[in-house]
Order: C-alpha cells, then sequence, then structure tokens
C-alpha cells in the first residue's frame, strides 16, 4: 500500500532529556530557576534511529516562526519507514515551557492544509514496556495514553492522515482534556505528535501503522527522556 509523509512542521511533539552529572536521568525541584532547557532537550538526539522493523529515513526542520510561538528548547522531527510494510510514519518530540507546548492541537494547527477532520479525537491506551530504570534489563509495563484524530483530504487527492499525540514530563505519556492546567506547576514539557498519510480505503481496524509504530518506538525514545520529579 502506497503511503505518504505529512509535512513535519505540523508533527509537534513534546519531550524532555537531560545530560547532567549523577542525576540518573530525574530532575528534581532543587533545579529551580536554573534548569538549563536546552541542554535537557539535546539528550533527544540520543533516540534511536531503528526501533523494530522501522527506521530513520529522513529528518527535516521545523520553522522558525513555529518555534519561536512554541518558545521551543529542542526537538527531533523524523520519518521512519518499515521495511516489511512499507508503511511510514513521521514523528516530533519537542520541549519547551508548558503554556506554550500544552495548546497547539493538530485539530486546529492541521485543519485548512487541504485536509478537516473526520471526527472527534478518542482516547487510545498503548501498554509498552519500559526499563525500570537507565541501563536497567528488566522492564515495566507502562500504559500510555494518547489522542487519536482522522483527517481527509478535501479535494480528490484520496487519502486520509492518521495523528497521535500526547503529553509528557518524561514518563508515561497522557492525554488530558486540558493540559495546561495538568501541566501548568512544571518546569517544562514534552509533546510527541505522530502521523501517517493512508490511502482513503485503509483499514485502520485490520492495522494500525501509527499505533504500531508507537508500540516499538514510545520504549525505545525513553532513553532521550528524563522524568521530572516533584518533592
Amino acid at each position: 500500500m502506497k503511503t505518504y509523509m505529512p509535512a513535519l512542521g505540523v508533527l509537534i511533539v513534546a519531550s524532555i532529556t537531560i545530560v547532567s552529572g549523577g542525576i540518573h536521568g530525574e530532575m528534581t525541584e532543587r533545579w529551580g530557576a536554573e534548569i538549563d532547557r536546552e541542554t535537557i532537550a539535546a539528550q533527544l538526539d540520543t533516540i534511536p534511529e531503528i526501533v523494530g522493523d522501522w527506521e530513520l529515513v529522513a529528518s527535516e526542520p521545523i520553522a522558525d516562526s513555529a518555534l519561536k510561538q512554541l518558545e521551543c528548547a529542542g526537538y527531533i522531527s523524523r520519518a521512519y519507514h518499515n521495511s516489511e510494510t512499507g508503511e511510514r510514519v513521521t514523528v516530533t518530540i519537542i520541549l519547551g515551557p508548558p503554556g506554550p507546548i500544552s495548546v497547539h492541537l493538530p485539530e486546529i494547527c492541521h485543519s485548512g492544509r487541504g485536509v478537516a477532520p473526520t471526527g472527534k479525537r478518542e482516547h487510545v491506551t498503548i501498554e509498552t514496556k519500559r526499563p525500570k530504570s537507565a541501563g536497567a534489563e528488566s522492564s515495566v509495563s507502562t500504559k500510555e495514553k494518547l489522542w487519536a484524530v482522522n483527517f481527509e483530504a478535501k479535494g480528490l487527492d484520496g487519502y486520509r492522515e492518521r495523528f497521535f499525540y500526547a503529553w509528557g514530563t518524561g514518563g508515561a505519556w497522557v492525554a488530558p482534556e486540558e493540559p495546561r492546567v495538568s501541566f501548568g506547576a512544571y518546569p517544562y514539557l514534552y509533546k510527541i505528535q505522530a502521523a501517517s498519510k493512508l490511502a482513503r480505503d485503509a483499514d485502520l481496524s485490520a492495522r494500525d501503522p501509527v499505533e504500531e509504530f508507537l508500540k516499538v518506538f514510545l520504549p525505545a525514545a525513553q532513553v532521550g527522556l528524563v522524568p521530572y520529579v516533584k518533592k
């Protein structure tokens, strides 16, 4: 089945990581105003380029105007190709302050680009296995909660788009109704967004390429995230 790649500039996702001595992947409030979001965001580059049957095939920059609006400290914006199925999924993870990161939704930002939502967003839960701690061989079952929404081309182009998005502070991804309220007290916020362009007659009940991608990508991406821990 032929698939298409959506514009990476609208696949905004937030995510956070830190390179710091002796912290072992956690941040606490003792950092206060000294938190360096750019240094933390640089860790996103450690997210693997190969996850399962999916391999990185492209990286594209997000427009400077969008980065400024989001007050983005750093991001990855990638396209992965599945060597077995031929499917292609784009994924973006961005890091920034909770205010601007929490308010931009694909239903608003992506509509008007030749596509329109075909229904209301819905919650999707993906169960993954995450390492218990950095470098640990044992894992723990984690339920990742994301929003999913579908778009369809307005003209005769004949394709649909499938979007997943969520927010987090370095642990499990969540999809609250009001993320600005849920994360307002945190010093930074990640957003993740993944999408794929599909044939109009694609049967998502048989296989959802974005969900299948996220099943292997989310645990692999944990290496590039640093949980914020309130004390």
